[in-house]
């Protein structure tokens, strides 16, 4: 991707630290030493609470102040939310404090943002054994590529191979799995507009990054590698602890509630953070009686999938009995869509007299890149549209009209009976699947039996 014709974003750096201060400041000299230009660039140091205070030596120029917060537990997603909450460029970007940038990391990160607005860049990072490294070594270093040339540098084969496999993020409805959090920017009121890292749900290790990369790609952003926006890691990931796979079990935990993804612990039947649809019940439907019938049909199809209700109810004088009928049903939302639902990967606005039971778990299975970004079934039973959240999204940021998303990710209408029908032979197959592994267990308890 070409250089624009001048430079002009601003760049907010949000640097999470906690002790080590000498290696902060190592961090603080390299970037002094960026090629983007510096009244561009302000650097944001939140110290996480360490006793005592980190107080880093700022020379060479460096834009950088120092925040602080008081020490709570594991505050990475909440002194990056704190960093950002006080950035004023256009472009947040995060570093981790243990990570030397090369002199054009900072550039490379400022290169897509100048020529699109909703994305999400991520950068790689490179694992050397050095842990301990002076600010005098960093300023005095030839290049930040020779500093590292001997050090044995080693990229995290997962995130190649996920790259590799997405056509670096090309490919597939799960490229945001690949978001790492110490080396990622996006737009700073993007980044505010889904609500920033989750620093209330996640209070330990991993996790922040992929929730905060689904949410943005929900909301339309695109994910982008840039494998220019080099870094360097002081010493092992984390990835290689002694108790890594005990760290990853809780993340997937922490992740299945807020992520809806194939490839998280979800169980069928429950309602999670991140809906697997999202139902809008038009305006129009103003009888109570109706109503409650209508969201009784649609929460009762929910065995296989998770799905959350919202009623756009416009009768002041029903609306406290409404409320009260639904008072302990947390999958209602009275009133326009709440956040939770805008991540559901499927959104679905609802003016139809029914709602056949399957056609949520139907929605699922057909509803998604590579299969159709919209499924709009209508007739005298009313109409029904359901979009994939990630097509609708950049529909509305303009980044696609309507035409060119149905070009690129497919679209069919059809009518209530042609919908009942593939809602049937889904059904079906699905009852073949499950009679067939019923079939096969029975088969193995005959054979134990008969030894």
């Amino acid at each position: 991707m070409a250089d624009p014709s001048e430079w002009t974003l601003g760049m907010s750096v949000v640097l999470p630290a906690y002790g080590r201060e000498e290696r902060l400041e190592a961090v603080l000299v390299a970037l002094s030493r960026q090629t983007y230009p510096s009244h561009l660039t302000e650097v944001i140091v939140v110290d996480d609470g360490s006793e005592p205070p980190l107080d880093p030596e700022l020379r060479d120029g460096t834009r950088a102040r120092v925040l602080r917060q008081e020490r709570d537990g594991f505050g990475l997603a909440r002194a990056r939310n704190t960093g950002a909450a006080d950035a004023t460029g256009e472009v947040v970007v995060f570093l981790d404090s243990d990570m030397i940038p090369a002199e054009t990391w900072l550039e490379a990160h400022a290169r897509p943002h100048h020529h699109a607005r909703a994305l999400l860049a991520v950068g790689p990072r490179t694992h050397v054994q050095q842990i301990r490294l002076s600010p005098e070594e960093v300023r005095s270093a030839e290049s930040m590529e020779r500093l590292f040339a001997e050090s044995g540098g080693e990229t995290p084969a997962w995130l190649l191979e996920r790259w590799a496999r997405t056509d670096d993020a090309r490919l597939g409805d799960d490229v945001w799995w690949g978001t790492s959090g110490g080396n990622l920017s996006v737009r700073s009121d993007i980044f505010r507009a889904v609500g920033g890292f989750d620093d209330a749900g996640f209070r330990e290790w991993g996790g922040e990054d992929n929730d905060l990369g689904y949410r943005l790609y929900q909301a339309g952003v695109y994910v982008v590698p840039v494998h220019a926006a080099t870094a360097w890691h002081l010493g092992p990931a984390t990835n290689e602890s002694d108790d890594i796979e005990e760290r990853r079990r809780r993340v997937k935990i922490r992740l299945a509630s807020r992520v809806a993804s194939e490839s998280l612990p979800r169980v069928k039947g429950v309602s999670f953070k991140a809906p697997d649809i999202a139902v809008e019940l038009g305006e129009e439907v103003m009888a109570i009686e109706e109503l409650t019938r209508r969201v009784g049909e649609i929460l009762s199809d929910t065995a296989a999938v998770s799905t959350r209700v919202s009623i756009n109810f416009s009768e002041d004088t029903e609306r406290g009995l409404l409320r009260d009928y639904f008072s302990s049903e947390a999958r209602l939302v009275l009133g326009p869509p709440d956040t939770r639902m805008a991540i559901s990967p499927i959104s679905v606005t609802c003016n139809a007299d029914s709602w056949p039971q399957g056609l949520a778990a139907w929605l699922v299975t057909v509803i998604g890149e590579g299969r159709s970004a919209l499924i709009a079934i209508e007739g005298r039973a009313g109409r029904l549209t359901a979009w994939s959240t990630r097509v609708r999204s950049q529909v509305q940021l303009g980044l696609l009209s309507e035409k060119q998303a149905m070009e690129s990710y497919g679209g069919v209408t059809m009518d209530w009976e042609q919908a009942r029908q593939h809602i049937l032979d889904h059904a079906s197959s699905e009852a073949r699947y499950w009679m067939g592994r019923a079939a096969a267990a029975e088969d193995l308890l005959t054979s134990l039996s008969n030894r």
